[in-house]
């Protein structure tokens, strides 16, 4: 979860969407972890190729909160310091002979790697801009279809908004 908070990735619109979803990628991720486990190697390739990733694309900001240059360079110092404890940790593992949890360890930071890039990928609006303006009507024809169902229906106008990355 730290390391989450500070590489930043992918931001769902609501609290709740955001909680039922880290639930359940959370639950997922356990499952997956006590069916199939990485081996030694793996599960080290995993874990040192993403922590380079994660590094190189922290932070990942969103439109409802962009940060500044001194946040930015604060976030990326933490995300060194987490993936350090992180290989710190997964080597401890290692020579604990504890290879369960490596494993873990490696699928979390993989899955943290996966939300950033969801997170980079996702529709960003940027201010002031044209875009910006073309959400105007984008968003009318969402709301119309929601009041007024029976009168006009707009299924892609409602798709789109959903994905879109902006403070409404």
């Amino acid at each position: 979860m730290l390391l989450r908070t500070y590489a930043g990735g992918v931001h769902l619109n609501s609290f709740g969407s955001c909680f039922i979803c880290s639930v359940t990628v959370q639950i997922i991720a356990m499952y997956f972890n006590s069916k199939y486990k990485f081996t030694v190697g793996t599960a080290w390739i995993l874990i040192l190729v993403s922590a380079i990733l994660i590094l190189k694309a922290a932070p990942v900001e969103c439109i409802n909160r962009e940060l500044d240059d001194t946040e930015k360079e604060h976030c990326k110092k933490v995300t060194m310091k987490v993936l350090s404890a992180v290989i710190v940790f997964a080597g401890c593992c290692t020579l604990a002979g504890i290879p369960d949890i490596l494993s873990l360890v490696a699928l979390t930071s993989f899955i943290i790697l996966i939300s950033q890039y969801v997170g980079i990928l996702k529709y960003k609006i940027e201010k002031n801009t044209v875009q910006e303006t073309l959400i105007i009507p984008l968003y009318a024809r969402k709301m119309c279809s929601e009041l007024y169902p029976t009168l006009y229906y707009d299924e892609t106008a409602s798709e789109l908004i959903d994905k879109i990355d902006y403070d409404y």
